[in-house]
């Protein structure tokens, strides 16, 4: 199936909820935040190159990054750097660190077998990105991924400020001020308030983090951790969007399978081939069995497991250079 026709959408999508409870509070509000091209963005900074101009991060002779001037002139990472400059002449191209075996840097026109390279510019300007998100946000609620995005459980927060007396959650006119919302005629979403104080949070760490380090980050405000990282890459760089409950099912929809985070390999075809079963199992007995569901309870599909089973400081692996930044995002 290319689209997400037959699969149980109650395992991305946000529960009803309870009884009483006030319907315009959403059970959990999760932010995805992304630093837009941040390879880049800690180059700009450290060389004092305008970000107008194209740039690019070289790792030997391959791109390994590239941002958004470089990219609007058809500069793709993974491109040489020789094929960079015939397209664009006026790419900077810069490349990572090379230190050698004492862990001194040593400059790029070093042999190879003297030289290795090491990321550590950039993984101290994360830490220095992630230090903000903690100090706003608190450290049990942040779960960072990678070198340059996290996830915030924005949650608590935001039933902190809604209990205080004097505290008046923003208006959807004043939120549409700085945040994109997904799907037509915005100004007549339904966010719920608890939405609307997240946007307000996260507006607030992205301009704190520009105002002390000069970087741009973007964001996803959503009900649960894949939708919020969906909902980041809508609109970069350096903007905000968020996905209101009663809209997800419409953007889970209008998605190819392989769109969603997680579903891109090996398991993406293990669900293509299982909805594949279930659909023509439904189209002969009108609904699935008991055996045909065993698959539901995997917990790789589930999106809205408790906050202390799966929020916590990742455990740091050595790894090498490659790994290093091909396990960053796409930025």
């Amino acid at each position: 199936k290319k689209h997400w026709e037959g699969l149980p959408l109650r395992l991305i999508l946000p529960s009803r909820p309870p009884q009483g409870q006030d319907s315009t509070m959403c059970e959990r509000v999760i932010a995805h935040l992304d630093m837009d091209c941040f390879y880049c963005q800690v180059e700009h900074r450290r060389l004092g190159i305008p970000t107008e101009v194209p740039l690019g991060v070289q790792q030997w002779s391959g791109l390994i990054a590239t941002n958004y001037a470089a990219r609007a002139k058809g500069i793709k990472r993974g491109m040489t750097s020789t094929e960079a400059k015939k397209i664009c002449p006026e790419i900077r191209c810069i490349h990572v660190e090379l230190i050698g075996d004492g862990g001194e840097t040593v400059s790029e026109g070093a042999p190879r077998s003297k030289a290795k390279v090491t990321l550590r510019r950039y993984r101290r300007a994360s830490a220095e990105v992630m230090e903000i998100f903690e100090r706003i946000i608190g450290p049990t609620y942040m779960q960072r991924t990678s070198i340059d995005e996290a996830y915030l459980d924005l949650t608590s927060k935001i039933k902190t400020k809604l209990s205080t007396i004097d505290y008046q959650p923003p208006s959807l006119t004043k939120m549409l001020e700085y945040t994109h919302v997904y799907g037509a005629l915005p100004e007549e979403a339904n966010i719920p308030s608890s939405m609307r104080v997240g946007a307000q949070i996260c507006d607030t760490i992205r301009k704190a983090v520009r105002k002390e380090l000069g970087f741009t980050v973007s964001a996803g405000i959503a009900v649960n951790k894949i939708v919020a990282k969906m909902a980041s890459s809508k609109n970069k760089p350096d903007k905000q969007t968020v996905i209101p409950p009663d809209r997800t099912k419409t953007m889970i929809h209008s998605l190819p399978l392989r769109d969603i985070p997680g579903l891109g390999g090996k398991l993406g075809r293990q669900v293509e081939e299982w909805l594949r079963g279930r659909a023509e199992i439904a189209s002969s007995s009108g609904s699935p069995s008991n055996s045909e569901q065993k698959g539901l309870g995997d917990p790789r599909f589930e999106a809205n497991v408790p906050v202390s089973s799966r929020w916590h400081r990742p455990q740091k692996r050595a790894k090498t250079a490659a790994q290093q930044h091909l396990s960053t995002t796409s930025e």
